[in-house]
């Protein structure tokens, strides 16, 4: 009799111990483990500032007009070149006079670039021509013309580079042909130094 009392005390005290052990589990585990929780959190994406403006470092405004399909203001990176703005302007009418123009320059911001019709060049020509004997005009016929010369030919001159060519180009399509050709001296960089080395090459 006095074993199955102490056997019962044993079971009592066995099943008190796991009641103990599963109360405490159980509370324990409504806890959230906020360890995990760190671990699989995904870091947050940094938001890098917007430095596209709308007029970014580097890009150049061109105004091509006259004898192209889409005359007009186009925007270019400073690697870009007259044809690039020819060809963004629908490329040349079929009456524009397409060597007017030296299409391998560099474009430079704000220029504007006027493509003449052929019919207007040869216009331009015969106010130019002057009554003159043989001899002169077989002299005059050597003169570069500087109302009509592009850039390659400018560069031929004594002192002109390919920066001051372009000046001329870029000075005559905003002002119009030279009226004489003392009026080169009014191109930024064209001093009387140069004029006086070119004088002598170069006719209106």
């Amino acid at each position: 009799m006095k074993n199955e009392k102490k056997f019962t005390i044993i079971i009592c005290c066995i099943f008190v111990l796991f009641a103990g052990y599963f109360y405490l589990n159980s509370g324990t585990s409504s806890v959230p483990d906020n360890t995990n929780v760190i671990k699989t959190a995904k870091p947050l994406q940094t938001v890098k500032p917007d430095t596209d403006e709308s007029n970014p470092q580097g890009e150049i405004a061109v105004y091509i007009c006259g004898a192209v399909k889409h005359p007009g203001v186009y925007k270019f990176s400073t690697a870009s070149r007259v044809c690039d703005v020819i060809s963004a302007a629908g490329g040349f009418n079929k009456n524009a006079a397409t060597t007017y123009v030296n299409q391998a320059r560099f474009l430079t911001d704000g220029e504007q670039i006027t493509i003449p019709t052929k019919k207007q060049l040869r216009s331009t020509s015969s106010k130019d021509k002057k009554p003159s004997d043989s001899g002169s005009q077989s002299d005059s016929s050597d003169l570069l013309n500087i109302n009509q010369a592009t850039e390659s030919e400018l560069m031929t001159l004594a002192g002109v580079g390919q920066s001051k060519a372009a000046s001329i180009i870029a000075y005559r399509n905003e002002h119009g042909n030279f009226s004489k050709k003392e009026d080169i001296m009014n191109v930024s960089g064209i001093k009387e130094g140069v004029y006086n080395k070119i004088k002598d090459k170069i006719t209106v």
